[in-house]
This record gives structure tokens, C-alpha cells and sequence, in this order.
């Protein structure tokens, strides 16, 4: 059962980091308290007699400024990469977590200066717990769900897709190097895949029975524009594959995996948004 549970944790976790995702997350999360908190009227909510929707409303809105402040930070000044296969459900559930204590930090201010006139610490437990019982067990259990809806149905795709190959021939291409007039020439018949590490990039290719890296500095966008071969595709934001080297396709919460041929290693991943080219 707890082996069970650990694996199910460790299961990549379907989640967004563009700025679009940030602040749809944050509004329906906001909007989940707010209704909830209207519906139900809990800790006391009720006494608060014709103003209670507007506290609703009021709890709402912080927790939505507190989720996108969060989330930005997280993001782009801690660089943690929500799309990639190593954001699991677990890392998710400690992300959720520290996002409601600062929620509840920010709601015990609010209702310090708001009904109280002072600032009382002693208090900070009962917010803590209201803010709790509202947020975290709603949001795990949506998590949960979530990630078991995507992992059944992306399984169901992968089973669907057979790996073609491409009638290609072998194509010579020269991969520019940033601010260098030196290339790196390779067949592109014998790339595996590319992959994005922030100002470089890492091209992984077969060389007779053996995968080998070259370290290039240069963007993926740069790299891919300078292959012309309908072979090499973009499947994900830091990834571009050699479709003809794909063997076998898998299904995760996030997208699927190619396991790809001579390469053992690791499978590429293929996120939601690139699913539709492999169908």
C-alpha cells in the first residue's frame, strides 16, 4: 500500500508555467474559495450577517494576488520548471502547501487590521487551520484526480500511436554556434534528440553503437530553425526528437514518452500541447 502510494506521488504531475496558466490557476482557485466560503459560511462566517459575500469576495482576491506572486517567483526568479518530467505530484502537494501558508499568513493580517485593530500572533493556528481545512484538502484532491484523468487518458493515446519513419534521405546540416563563425556539421539521420539547458544546448546522436553528446551554445528555436528535415520536430518546450527513432511510445500524467532507438538512457518527453503531431 505505502509502496503503492510512493509511486503514485512520484508520478509526473500535468501542470503549466506560462503566465496565461499562472493567472487561470490562481482565478479559479481564488473563485473555488470564494464560493466555498459563500456556501457553507464556516468558523463563524455566517455572524458577518450582510457583509458576508463581500469577506467571501475579500478572501477570494488574496488568495488569488497571493497564488500569482507565488507562482512568478517560483518560476522565473527560482527557475522551477512546472512542465518538466521531474514536477511530480509530490513536489506539487509541497508547492500547494507553502502557497496556503502564505495565503493564511496573508488572510491573518487581513483579519487583524480588518476586525481585530491589532496584530495578535497567538491567533495565527485558527487562520491556519480555517485556511487549511478550505484550501488544501479541495486542491489535493483535485491534484489527485487531475493526474489520474491525464495518466489513463494519455495512456490510451500512446497505445494508439504506431512510431512511422520518414522516406528521408541522409541530410548534411551545419548547427550554428552563438557568436561564432564555427559550426557543428552532423547527419541529421543519426540525431536522437536535442535538448534546451538554458543558453545551450545538448544534441544527442548515434555514432555507430555508441550515443554521443555535443554541447552547443545556442537556443533550441536557433538549432531547429536550421534543420530543414520534417524528421526533427518539436515535442516540448526544451525538447525536439528525431521521429524516426522512436521504437516504443508511453503515456504519463504530462504527455507521453518516446523511447527512442540506441537510446536507453532516458525517454524524451512529449508534452499536451505537442501530443497532435504524433496522432
Amino acid at each position: 500500500m505505502i509502496k503503492k502510494l510512493l509511486h503514485f506521488l512520484n508520478q509526473p504531475y500535468p501542470d503549466e508555467d506560462d503566465l496565461r496558466s499562472v493567472i487561470t490557476g490562481a482565478l479559479s482557485g481564488g473563485l473555488i474559495v470564494s464560493v466555498i466560503l459563500a456556501l457553507f459560511q464556516p468558523f463563524g462566517l455566517h455572524e458577518a450577517g450582510s457583509d458576508v459575500y463581500y469577506y467571501c469576495m475579500v478572501f477570494g482576491v488574496i488568495s488569488v494576488v497571493v497564488a500569482v506572486i507565488f507562482d512568478l517567483l517560483s518560476v522565473y526568479v527560482l527557475g522551477l520548471r512546472r512542465d518538466s518530467p521531474d514536477w511530480t505530484l509530490w513536489k506539487w502537494v509541497v508547492s500547494i502547501t507553502v502557497m496556503v501558508l502564505l495565503i493564511a499568513a496573508a488572510n491573518f493580517t487581513y483579519i487583524s487590521y480588518a476586525f481585530v485593530g491589532s496584530f495578535d500572533p497567538s491567533r495565527f493556528g485558527f487562520i491556519l487551520y480555517i485556511t487549511a481545512a478550505v484550501g488544501i484538502f479541495p486542491v489535493f484532491i483535485f491534484g489527485t484526480l487531475r493526474t489520474i484523468k491525464s495518466l489513463k487518458a494519455n495512456q490510451q493515446i500512446a497505445q494508439s500511436i504506431k512510431p512511422k519513419t520518414s522516406d528521408v534521405v541522409n541530410s548534411m546540416v551545419d548547427l550554428p554556434i552563438l557568436k561564432s563563425k564555427a559550426t557543428f556539421k552532423i547527419d541529421t539521420q543519426s540525431i536522437l534528440y536535442i535538448e534546451a539547458m538554458q543558453n545551450y544546448v545538448n544534441v544527442f546522436f548515434s555514432d555507430g553503437n555508441q550515443v554521443k553528446k555535443e554541447v552547443i551554445r545556442n537556443t533550441l528555436t536557433a538549432i531547429e530553425k536550421a534543420i530543414p528535415t520534417p524528421s526533427i520536430i518539436r515535442c516540448h518546450r526544451s525538447y525536439l526528437v528525431n521521429k524516426d527513432k522512436i521504437r516504443k511510445v508511453e503515456g504519463n500524467a504530462q504527455g507521453l514518452q518516446l523511447y527512442l532507438t540506441g537510446n536507453d538512457a532516458k525517454p524524451v518527453p512529449v508534452s499536451r500541447k505537442y501530443i497532435p503531431i504524433f496522432r
